[in-house]
């Protein structure tokens, strides 16, 4: 049964000197699918924050699940917002006199403001058509959601930070948004 298939070769590992992903080995073209662009919640859970959370607790928490996002629910744990590693950082200089007693709630963006992309959109478009699409917004985070019977759930993000690790564009040569990490993108693909 297995006769029509090819062996494939074994290579040496001893000559091994460290790791890659499986797509790090190559920068996405702009004609590829947008879907690649999307860290997906199924393989990536989010980080779920309440939105009473302390500025400090909360940064805490960012800091050991390695992210660099939030999303945020209310009391009766219903999605309400999300937040970004900056908002809390600033939040310190936007509230100087009330730093120590600020919650997530006081420097979140409210899901109203937030924006959001269709799964069955991206599954469509490019890479090229997503920067295309990023690049006005001020966000640093666009949701990915699916929609079924009426409902919108939430599936998956698209980061600035994910974004510049796809094209290795160093995260620190950017502002941390759409526009800065697409004018490098661009620069790449020039």
């Amino acid at each position: 049964m297995l006769s029509a298939y090819n062996t494939i070769s074994f290579r040496p590992a001893a000559s091994v000197a460290g790791i890659l992903g499986l797509y790090d080995w190559r920068i996405p073209h702009l004609a590829d699918p947008a879907t690649k662009a999307v860290t997906d919640f199924l393989s990536h859970p989010p980080l779920t924050l309440e939105h009473r959370t302390a500025i400090k607790k909360a940064k805490e928490k960012m800091a050991e699940n390695q992210t660099d996002f939030a999303m945020v629910c209310d009391d009766d744990g219903n999605f309400c917002g999300g937040v970004c590693r900056s908002d809390l950082d600033t939040s310190k200089q936007k509230n100087y006199s009330l730093r120590d007693g600020l919650i997530v709630r006081d420097v979140m963006t409210p899901k109203q403001k937030m924006f959001a992309l269709s799964v069955a959109d991206l599954r469509v478009s490019s890479i090229g058509d997503l920067l295309r699409t990023l690049e006005p917004i001020e966000a640093q985070n666009v949701l990915v959601i699916f929609h079924s019977n009426n409902t919108d759930k939430f599936i998956g993000v698209i980061s600035v930070r994910e974004l510049a690790r796809l094209f290795s564009v160093p995260f620190k040569q950017t502002k941390g948004n759409f526009q800065s990490i697409i004018t490098a993108i661009l620069a790449r693909h020039h």
